[in-house]
This record gives structure tokens, C-alpha cells and sequence, in this order.
């Protein structure tokens, strides 16, 4: 058999393999072969479509998790439970995969879509320590988790086959296969709302007039799930015009945009930069990820300080301690600073985030997007840092944090700077020179990209060569060019600049001695 007719006839597999499952396939759309494209198969309309076309729809049972895994539904309820308890989501559906894949083979109704998954992959994990360099100074090399993946691997060996009954496999359940499937699930798993499959199950068990009514509702953990199908789809940031909905007990894929006929159907695999679609799915989008940042480490704005005002890092990381242990300011840090370019919705999101990440106004990484945003918790530190070493390198003021004798003092005078620059930051103002630190914190994170890569970043375009040395050249140029959009950022958001003394003179003016050696006196208690 042909290449080609061996993809043919795989595709045509899982065609089948679809309907015995139940799925129903729309007229107008068709599986297509796009390796060309280098995209494998994908989804392509072959009549005009609209927006809120169903595509296909999806039975619950053609969904591959525990709900529809034989291994599980073996378990009694009580096992099943403890089980799932025990592991993750992660784990759990390695499993399920697993027993599907590996021990039932052709017998599984999920057949026909296993052999239409990929066995080899670009994503991260799989790259050699040469390949991974090419990526530096990416944060994203640091977040690959080989090791928590091999911890996981020998957990699920020698406890998860146990706990499934399927000790006997351990032979099957080989590092290589684990990775496999780690990889598929990393790459095509979607998350389900637990209620698809609680519908028939919730019915006469909810009905307790005992219980509590006044007891709030806990959200349910989603379940990960393999959605034969709706993994067909590539995805774009930029291109999506369908997306996944739930209908009657059923997911349905639905057309969100008018799709022309000969177009490829898009989904999207969430808000994700690219050097993330690289570490998680294996490819780049070669003309840039809508959601595409670049990350200056808070390392990069230590040295700029130390350098700029001749400071040791102690004395810079001692600040950084203060700011961060001040709960009360770090709490209400975010409702006070003033996101006027926040939608109601989006402002919604950053309340739900702030009640699970607190104390974050320190952080180890600042992003800097593709739009030009940046986080007010980035220039806040920086203006702070700013006026306490400016006070600090300045003869006229007779107070300064180094010379303070303990730490209570020191975290009043951190204090006098805090209130007054947040003010000054929800007035969009900005002095002078914290503008200049924040170009030079920029400047030191550009300089540590590769001089070619820097020199040839505005060039975004489809190489003749879909190697991963180019996807990590694409996701360096995307973060530098994110870092270079986020240099104009506070004359695009039309702040002032402020004279530094003006706003020193301001918080120190009782500390200020004037020409002559006489002090400006302070106000005593008779």
C-alpha cells in the first residue's frame, strides 16, 4: 500500500469509526488531506457555510474519557470514585487512552480515530538539548516539565495500572508510549463540562430538602476528553471561524463567522502566544499568534537599577521584600489602579484571576503584548524604584532608605512612596526618569536575543523549510517584536511625563535641606 493510499484509507477509517459512534457530519464541510500545507488533515467547507451552521454533532458517547472508557465502567462506583480522587485529569485520561489504544487495539470503538493521530511530534518535550537552544532566551525553555512528566510516568506504572486492574500491562505501559500519549492529550484534548454527562445522574439525586440551601454551588472540575473530530480541525488565532458548543446533551461545532466554500474551518486552542502553541501542540503560527508576548524577567530590571544608581542588588531586592509582604496595599493594589481600556467583561475576568493570584504585584517574569499592553504592576515597581534611589543619589534630601536603622523604618518610607504613586500612575503620569528605566529594562531584554534574530524580526513569513530551528526563530521574532510594540506604550496611552523632583518634593518635603546647610523644620509635639 501507497502513502498515499494508506492516508486515504485511515481517513476513511475514521469516517466510519465516526458513525458507528453515533456522529453526525455535516454536507457541507469534508475531511481533507493538507499535508501540502504541511497541516496534515483538516476540515475544509465544500459549500458555502453561515455563521451558526452546525458542522457536525457529537454524542457524548463518541467522546473518549472515563465516562465512556471500558477500564472505568468496569469499577464499582466506590473504586471509580477513589480513583478519580486519587489522580489528575491528566493522569486519568493517560489511562483511559492507554487501556484503549494499547490493550484493546482494534477491539475499541475508538479505533478508527487512533489511527489517524499522530505518532511522531514537534511539540517541546521531544526536542534535543541542540534544538531547545535555539529557542534562548525564551522563558519558554524552562517550562517543558520533563520532570514532572517522568515523575508522573512512573506514578501511573506502578500505582495507576494497579489501582485499574491492569497490572498485567506494565510491559506495554513503555516510557516512550507514555510520552505518546501525554503528547496526544497535550495537543488534541479538550476540556467537558462535567454536567454533559451528570444530566441523567443528577435526576432524583439532588432532591435533599435536608441540605443546605444557603450553601453555594461548587463549580465542577471539567473533564478531559480526546473529541474525535472536533481535533481535526487546525487552528489559527487568527483564522478561527468555528467553535465548540454544548446542544441537547451533544457538543456541537458551529461556524461563528460566514466561511466561503474551498475554505479551511479553524478553531483555536485558547489565548496562547506562540512559543506556548509551540511547547503544547508542536507548530507555530508563522504570521504571528494573535495573543503573542514577549517576557522581561525581573532580573533584567534589577540590573538596569544597579547599573542606573549604583546600588547593590541587596538593597534593591530588600525594596522588592517590603512591596510584596504589604498585604493590605497588595490586596487592593488592582482596585485602584485604573484599566480604562477594559472591557466590562474583561474587567470581570481580572476580578475572577485577582481572587485566586494574590500578592502578585512581584513578579519573576512582566509581559509585554503584541498589542502594546503591559501590566500597571510593571511600571508601578519601576516608578517606585525609581523615586526611592533617585531620594537616595540626591544630597538635598537628608532622609534616605539606606541610612534608616531597621526594617520598621524602612517599611514607612517605603510606604510614604506607595499611596502617592499609585495615585500618580491612576492619573496617567509618569516621571521622567522612570520612563527612561522602563526604555532600558526593555533595552536589556532585547540585548540578550540572538543579534541575527533581532536584526531580522520584522520578517514573518512562511519558510520554504518547516523545521524547528525556524519555529524557534518564528517565536523569537514574536516575542521581540511584542517587547519593541510595548516601547511606546505610555505615549500610546497618552500619559504625562512628570518632572522627578517636582514629585520628590513632594513626598520628601519635610525632609529637604536648603542651601545654606539649614534644614526645613519639622513640626514637633510641645
Amino acid at each position: 500500500m501507497t502513502v498515499e493510499s494508506d492516508f486515504s484509507s485511515k481517513t476513511q477509517g475514521f469516517i466510519e469509526c465516526l458513525t458507528n459512534n453515533g456522529v453526525t457530519i455535516s454536507s457541507k464541510i469534508e475531511i481533507a488531506d493538507l499535508r501540502s500545507q504541511h497541516q496534515g488533515r483538516g476540515i475544509i467547507a465544500v459549500e458555502d457555510i453561515k455563521t451558526g451552521d452546525a458542522l457536525f454533532t457529537l454524542p457524548k458517547d463518541s467522546i473518549l474519557n472515563y465516562e465512556t472508557c471500558e477500564a472505568f465502567m468496569k469499577l464499582d462506583e466506590g473504586k471509580a470514585n477513589e480513583v478519580l480522587e486519587q489522580y489528575s485529569q491528566w493522569e486519568v485520561l493517560i489511562l483511559c487512552i492507554f487501556y484503549e489504544l494499547s490493550i484493546k487495539k482494534k477491539d475499541s470503538k475508538f479505533y478508527g480515530y487512533f489511527q489517524v493521530l499522530p505518532e511522531k511530534f514537534d511539540n517541546l518535550m521531544f526536542w534535543n538539548d541542540e534544538e531547545l537552544a535555539e529557542l534562548k532566551p525564551s522563558f519558554i525553555v524552562g517550562r517543558i516539565g520533563k520532570q514532572e512528566s517522568e515523575e508522573m510516568y512512573a506514578n501511573l506504572r506502578d500505582s495507576g495500572l494497579k489501582d485499574l486492574g491492569l497490572e498485567t500491562y506494565v510491559e506495554e505501559f513503555t516510557i516512550s508510549n507514555f510520552h505518546r500519549i501525554a503528547s496526544l492529550i497535550q495537543s488534541y484534548s479538550f476540556d467537558v463540562e462535567k454536567a454533559l454527562y451528570n444530566e441523567n445522574k443528577d435526576k432524583g439525586e439532588n432532591e435533599d430538602e435536608d441540605e443546605d440551601e444557603d450553601e453555594e454551588d461548587v463549580e465542577e472540575e471539567p473533564i478531559k476528553a480526546m473529541v474525535c473530530l472536533a481535533d481535526t480541525l487546525n487552528a489559527d488565532t487568527n483564522l478561527v471561524n468555528a467553535n465548540l458548543t454544548y446542544e441537547n446533551g451533544s457538543l456541537v461545532m458551529k461556524a461563528i463567522k460566514n466561511i466561503s466554500k474551498g475554505k479551511q474551518v479553524y478553531n483555536t486552542y485558547g489565548e496562547h502566544p506562540n512559543a506556548e502553541i509551540l511547547r503544547r501542540y508542536g507548530y507555530v503560527e508563522w504570521k504571528a499568534s494573535k495573543y503573542d508576548f514577549g517576557e522581561v524577567a525581573l532580573d533584567n530590571l534589577k540590573k538596569v537599577f544597579i547599573e542606573n544608581y549604583g546600588v547593590s542588588r541587596e538593597v534593591i531586592e530588600e525594596i522588592l521584600k517590603i512591596i510584596s509582604k504589604d498585604e493590605e496595599f497588595n490586596e487592593n493594589f488592582v482596585d485602584e489602579v485604573q484599566q480604562d481600556d477594559e472591557t466590562e467583561e474583561e474587567k470581570e475576568e481580572s476580578d475572577e484571576e485577582d481572587d485566586d493570584n494574590k500578592n502578585e504585584i512581584i513578579n519573576e517574569v512582566y509581559e509585554c503584548y503584541i498589542d502594546g499592553g503591559i501590566s500597571p504592576e510593571f511600571y508601578f515597581i519601576i516608578q517606585i524604584l525609581t523615586s526611592v534611589l533617585s531620594v537616595e543619589n540626591d544630597e538635598i534630601y537628608k532622609m534616605k532608605y539606606t541610612q534608616l536603622a531597621n526594617l520598621e523604618e524602612k517599611n514607612k518610607f517605603i510606604k510614604r512612596f506607595t499611596k502617592k504613586i499609585l495615585q500618580l500612575i491612576n492619573a496617567n503620569k509618569i516621571t521622567v526618569a522612570a520612563e527612561k528605566n522602563y526604555q532600558d529594562i526593555l533595552d536589556s531584554r532585547l540585548s540578550e536575543y540572538p543579534a541575527m534574530i533581532v536584526g531580522t524580526s520584522s520578517k514573518l513569513d512562511v519558510p520554504k523549510e518547516f523545521s524547528r530551528k525556524e519555529m524557534a526563530h518564528c517565536v523569537l521574532r514574536c516575542e521581540i517584536n511584542s517587547i519593541r510594540r510595548c516601547k511606546t506604550y505610555f505615549t500610546d496611552k497618552k500619559f504625562t511625563a512628570v518632572p522627578d523632583e517636582k514629585l520628590l518634593r513632594n513626598l520628601m518635603k519635610k525632609y529637604i535641606e536648603f542651601e545654606g546647610g539649614d534644614k526645613k523644620r519639622r513640626k514637633t509635639k510641645k
